[in-house]
């Protein structure tokens, strides 16, 4: 699996969030009188049902509803045994941790790692005031376990960048992604706004769980929301790492739907409705961004 030297990004993570975000960016036109259309094969979306704060298992194809834009789609069932599972684990190492935190967030991290299958992997990604790329995708467990655990710089919170980079990585990632963000404040630090970390949001439609220990940052719940994740604002420390492990597994009991889009002309944000039969809480991202494409007339 791949590996990768600590990448540290301060002043540096400027020109890298321009090229990120110029990368999920529509294709420009190549000629002026050029025709556009949405370039989408299929969309898929991890979905989570639940009745009676329960998982339900055992649901078809058949069970599924999937409204896009408004037109209802022909659901698939995808087998999530065929697709790896990758997390992104994104820790805050800002100086507003405190030691039993930091203890704490060492261990939800280890949870994590500790709790992988053979055939997942995992990245890590620490951020204070530089967002700081440990490892990219690896199954090197001692090795995830030492960086999960080694010193952190101190600094202020640059939340915003750590959030995109770690759902830029996930975007990345062959198979299903997962990012379990750990915070305990608001952003102080970053060069990215609210707005740049939401429309990277809906392009890379990597799931994003978030646990918080502190102050909660406006941006946080919006992004669990509109991936499909989890919010969770947590008031006791000693349950940190078995929430992450939580997340985790519950990740891995949801259902991967896919469809092809039945009228794919709309370059841009298509909502996104997900429903089941018999009822139940469901849990998907709200939406996805349809590229656009350009051919001669």
């Amino acid at each position: 699996m791949s590996r990768s030297p600590r990448l540290a990004l301060r002043r540096h993570v400027l020109p890298l969030v321009v090229v990120a975000l110029a990368l999920l960016a529509p294709t420009a036109p190549r000629a002026q009188q050029s025709v556009f259309k949405a370039a989408v094969d299929s969309v898929r979306v991890d979905v989570e049902v639940r009745r009676g704060g329960r998982p339900v298992l055992g649901l078809t194809a058949a069970d599924f509803e999937i409204v896009d834009d408004g037109v209802r789609q022909r659901a698939e069932l995808m087998s999530t045994t065929r697709l790896p599972l990758n997390v992104v684990l994104a820790l805050d190492g800002s100086a507003s941790l405190e030691a039993r935190e930091r203890e704490h967030l060492v261990a939800a991290g280890r949870r994590v790692v500790d709790a992988l299958r053979p055939d997942e992997t995992a990245a890590l990604v620490t951020f204070s005031d530089r967002v700081a790329i440990q490892t990219l995708f690896t199954d090197d467990l001692p090795r995830l376990r030492t960086l999960v655990a080694a010193p952190m710089p101190f600094g202020d919170t640059a939340l915003h960048d750590a959030a995109h980079v770690a759902m830029l990585l996930g975007g990345s990632a062959t198979g299903r992604a997962l990012v379990i963000l750990l915070s305990n404040g608001n952003d102080t630090a970053s060069l990215l706004t609210e707005t740049a970390v939401i429309d990277t949001a809906r392009r890379t439609g990597t799931v994003v769980c978030v646990v918080t220990v502190g102050a909660e940052s406006s941006v946080l719940p919006k992004l669990a929301e509109l991936t499909g994740g989890v919010f969770v604002k947590e008031t006791s420390l000693d349950r940190v790492a078995s929430r992450f492990g939580e997340l985790l597994e519950s990740f891995r009991q949801r259902y991967l739907v896919s469809f092809t889009p039945t009228r794919s002309g709309k370059a841009g944000w298509h909502p996104l409705a997900v429903r089941v039969k018999g009822g139940g809480d469901v849990r998907a991202r709200s939406g996805y961004w349809a590229g656009s494409t350009a051919e001669a007339p």
